[in-house]
């Protein structure tokens, strides 16, 4: 069954999205001090986080995308908010997350989202977008990506489709089943944080 973390510092509506998503197996958690725990230490086939968590200096987007470079994180994100506008919020991150939804609108539309998100084609829609705005922000999509930090597979498969650049590396890796994709995305994290000379975001 799809794991899914839902996030959210209000523990009613975390626990009133984990009900809706009842087809998944949904662990709702409200403290920040748990979401580098549970974010590291489980492998999440779909995230769902808010924009505001109070009590914390960090919004859900920052905090999330922070994890995605500094843990790894590949499961495709959706971005919730009840009252900041996501319009904005999509405007900065873009590809990053998965999705953008109005709490108001979660009902109807988010099981089928993380359905999405949780599926093979999802990822293999979204890894790709996601590692190429990460890239970008940092600046160094069209830059050579350096030899010797990639594991022995992913080396022979950038080897064969001659990668240079990140973005090259993005194209030849991002292929296969979701294991496999998992496995790939985190390489390519990897390699984008060993080459990042600013923080992000």
């Amino acid at each position: 069954m799809a794991r899914v973390l839902v996030f959210d510092d209000d523990l009613g509506w975390a626990e009133q999205m984990a009900l809706t998503l009842s087809e998944f197996s949904a662990l709702p958690i409200t403290s920040p001090s748990n979401w580098d725990r549970h974010i590291a230490g489980t492998q999440w086939s779909a995230i769902v986080v808010d924009v505001q968590i109070l009590g914390h200096a960090a919004q859900g987007p920052v905090m999330a995308a922070r994890s995605i470079l500094d843990f790894g994180v590949t499961a495709p994100v959706t971005v919730v908010s009840g009252i900041i506008n996501l319009d904005a919020v999509k405007k900065e991150y873009g590809d990053v997350f998965f999705d953008y939804v109005r709490k108001d609108d979660c009902g109807d539309y988010l099981p089928d989202i993380v359905k999405s998100a949780c599926s093979r084609d999802g990822l293999e829609r979204h890894l790709p977008a996601m590692l190429r705005r990460i890239a970008s922000k940092l600046q160094i999509l069209d830059k050579r990506f350096p030899d010797g930090h990639l594991g022995s597979l992913a080396a022979d498969m950038a080897r064969s489709a001659s990668a240079k650049t990140v973005d090259d590396l993005i194209g030849a890796l991002i292929s296969g089943d979701r294991p496999y994709l998992d496995k790939m995305g985190k390489e390519v994290l990897a390699i984008i944080r060993s080459m990042a000379t600013e923080p992000w975001p």
